[in-house]
Parts: structure tokens; C-alpha cells; sequence
């Protein structure tokens, strides 16, 4: 083989290893925070999953992804308290009856009164679709990051 065959292939390999570490190269969401008010209906938000037992700064949080179904920002709602337990109370139930993430989720946090008159922070739901029938959007240009 011509040294000239072998310069040609060499470049041709480099540049298509090239080419396919730029298309491999990962991409990352930049998430926005949900700050969810009280008493604010948040209707069809996508529930991608959600990472519980994180330590913060006020005890132990859970972080929700989810996404805004109105213009498809991916988000992490950070949940905390006895609102956790609420939220994944919920996700067990739907998971029960065997369906999985995504969920599509209508939730509201509000303040309840036990039964002993102290007030606390709830999270309530209802689940409106699940698993292959929830139909995720495209992530918006500004929040994907690469790295």
C-alpha cells in the first residue's frame, strides 16, 4: 500500500471519529426551580420521577422533575416535610396498580388542620395519565447545556 493511501485513510478515520464523538457528545437540562405556591392548582404537570432523602438545610427534601406542560420547561419541584410523604404516597398508590413514570399530575399545596388544631403543609394530587399515554415535549433550547 502507498504511503499516500495510508496519510487518506488515517485522515479519513480522524475525521469520522471526529464526527461521532461531536454527535455522542451529551447534552444536559439546565432545570428551573418550581416554586409552588400555596393554594395555586397546577393542572397537567408531567412527573418524570423524583430523587427522596435529600439532606437540606430544613431536614429532609425530595426533588420532583417535572415538566411545565404549558411551554415544556423541565423543572425540579423540591418538596419537604410532611409534603414528601404526601407526594410519594400518591406515586405508590398509582404505582400499585401497576403503572409507571411519566405521570401527568393535577396537585395543590395547601394548609390543613389535624385533628389535635395544629396546621400543616399539604400536598395533594390526582393522577390523570401514566406511562406510555402521557406524552413528554421537546426540551426548550435554553435549558439544554453541553458538557
Amino acid at each position: 500500500m502507498a504511503k499516500n493511501d495510508i496519510e487518506n485513510f488515517l485522515a479519513e478515520l480522524s475525521e469520522q471519529n471526529e464526527a461521532r464523538a461531536a454527535d455522542s457528545k451529551p447534552t444536559f437540562v439546565e432545570r428551573d426551580t418550581l416554586k409552588a405556591e400555596f393554594d395555586v392548582l397546577y393542572k397537567g404537570y408531567i412527573m418524570e420521577g423524583f430523587t427522596p432523602g435529600i439532606e437540606g438545610n430544613y431536614g429532609i427534601n425530595t426533588a420532583v422533575r417535572c415538566i411545565n406542560p404549558e411551554d415544556g420547561r423541565r423543572m425540579t419541584l423540591w418538596l419537604s416535610g410532611y409534603t414528601c410523604e404526601h407526594f410519594e404516597s400518591v406515586v405508590n398508590a398509582v404505582q400499585n396498580d401497576g403503572k409507571t413514570f411519566p405521570m401527568t399530575m393535577d396537585f395543590l399545596l395547601h394548609k390543613k388542620e389535624s385533628s389535635g388544631g395544629r396546621t400543616y403543609n399539604r400536598f395533594s394530587a390526582l393522577v390523570r395519565e401514566c406511562g406510555d399515554d402521557v406524552t413528554i415535549p421537546a426540551v426548550p433550547e435554553d435549558q439544554l447545556q453541553d458538557n
